[in-house]
């Protein structure tokens, strides 16, 4: 029987496996980078920093090997900043991750 691990008991959260990264395309070897450090990253940033403005969809390929990826809202104009947070091994898609995407989380 498997159990969830947390983001505590997993010995390199913030590493790839070696194989993850030969299956990762270029924007999300870049995103990964630019979020492991924890720090909140706005959409501007990340946009620059990766070079395609289709960056949520990458953030969506992480949340689902397993990385925890906040997002708030950043201004009143609709401005949102992502930070990875930690690894629990298992998707993160499902269950409201957070409160401004359309994942339902509250």
């Amino acid at each position: 029987m498997m159990t969830q691990q947390t983001m505590f008991d997993v010995p390199s959260k913030f590493l790839p496996y070696p194989n993850d990264w030969a299956r990762w395309s270029g924007h999300t070897a870049q995103l990964f980078e630019c979020l492991r450090s924890g720090e909140w990253r706005d959409r501007d940033w990340l946009e620059e920093f990766t070079n395609t403005k289709n960056f949520t969809a990458r953030i969506s390929n992480l949340r689902q090997k397993g990385y925890v990826i906040e997002c708030e809202r950043s201004n009143e104009d609709g401005g949102t900043r992502y930070r990875m947070t930690g690894y629990v091994g298992v998707s993160t898609t499902r269950g409201g991750h957070c409160p401004t995407c359309t994942c339902g989380g509250s």
